[in-house]
């Protein structure tokens, strides 16, 4: 049977309308990739020598870092990048000479890098300074949630 011009136009529209609800529907429910569980609140490393209390606001976290043998408090700004954390505490900065005549400002510190997976996050420390004149030193750490109610 031969459709009429109209009755193609409804389907047209009908047939539209469809595929755009469902661009839009898609669009708006699709899965975004994971992202770890919030980081704030009171942290603590496996060996007992870290403690940290973070706050979380997006990627962005805060807080402090607790040195526990020597009780040195340090501020943090670090990131959340996906299912990693990290953050960089620069310790002094010297001033040296590759080429005479040229001095330049070298840092000196440690990252933390570690990845985050519900309550518990594994990585590690990198030291940094001059290369060759300053080891990297690598401590690998497990840090968990400390859990207050205990």
């Amino acid at each position: 049977m031969p459709v009429g011009r109209s009755q193609r136009r409804t389907r047209l529209g009908v047939v539209a309308l469809f595929v755009a609800t469902l661009a839009a529907a898609c669009g708006k429910d699709a899965p975004t990739a994971p992202t770890a569980a919030g980081l704030t609140g009171p942290w603590a490393s496996t060996d007992g020598r870290y403690r940290w209390t973070l706050v979380q606001s997006g990627s962005s976290v805060t807080g402090e870092e607790i040195d526990v043998e020597t009780g040195q408090r340090t501020a943090i700004a670090g990131k959340l990048d996906g299912q990693q954390f990290s953050y960089t505490i620069v310790t002094r900065q010297t001033e040296t000479e590759f080429t005479p005549g040229q001095p330049i400002k070298v840092d000196w510190g440690y990252s933390l890098y570690a990845d985050v997976s519900g309550d518990r996050m594994t990585g590690h420390f990198s030291s940094f300074g001059i290369p060759g004149a300053y080891p990297r030193a690598w401590y690998y750490v497990t840090i968990v949630r400390v859990d207050h109610a205990r």
